[in-house]
């Protein structure tokens, strides 16, 4: 229920723009180059994973600020104590930034949901378990190759705070909660229309 609110909630600041108010499309394609992670509950668990990541910013731009939503989508093998699961995770949000006069821009995505799915099991995780928690994202892009054309940087915080596996819902606390971070490459196309 507060998710549907903050969704109403951004939707009507979004359509709200008074003129030279520019709608904001951006796809956007990368890939996780380093995503490491640790839980320090017992036993502690390493955790490493590398993989694809594709989603798409909708939002405003107006006089070189621009905010809005942002849903993303990885797919990853993780390598956890020694036993390798493939996940996909997705992740639904809202980001604020700004369009430095040239060819920099920076903004920062808080993903007040993401939802980790393991598509291959192991004995240390069920096929079809869920984590979930948040992400905070902040990026840095390039556009100084082709006005449509953004070659991006994002340093990713991930917290997973519940696991549901089966019919059974944990809720991880403290050293149980697992926190990775992840370093992507990406490149974008932000289209501005109207």
């Amino acid at each position: 229920m507060k998710s549907t609110k903050i969704i109403i909630l951004s939707l009507i600041l979004l359509f709200t723009f008074k003129a030279h108010a520019i709608l904001l499309v951006e796809p956007h394609l990368g890939y996780v180059l380093v995503g490491t992670g640790q839980s320090d509950g017992t036993p502690a668990t390493m955790i490493k994973h590398n993989g694809a990541q594709y989603g798409l910013k909708l939002g405003a731009n107006y006089m070189n600020a621009m905010a809005g939503l942002d849903f993303n989508h990885s797919s990853f093998e993780q390598l956890t104590s020694g036993y390798r699961n493939d996940f996909g995770r997705n992740e639904f949000g809202l980001f604020v930034g700004y369009n430095f006069p040239g060819i920099v821009r920076t903004w920062l995505t808080y993903f007040f949901k993401n939802t980790q799915t393991a598509n291959s099991g192991s004995t240390l995780i069920a096929t079809g378990s869920e984590y979930e928690g948040h992400t905070i994202e902040l990026g840095f892009g390039y556009n100084g190759f082709h006005p449509l054309v953004s070659v991006n940087f994002l340093y990713r915080i991930i917290s997973q705070d519940k696991l549901i596996s089966g019919s059974t819902t944990t809720t991880l606390s403290g050293s149980n909660e697992i926190g990775s971070n992840e370093v992507v490459l990406s490149v974008s196309c932000p289209l501005n229309l109207f």
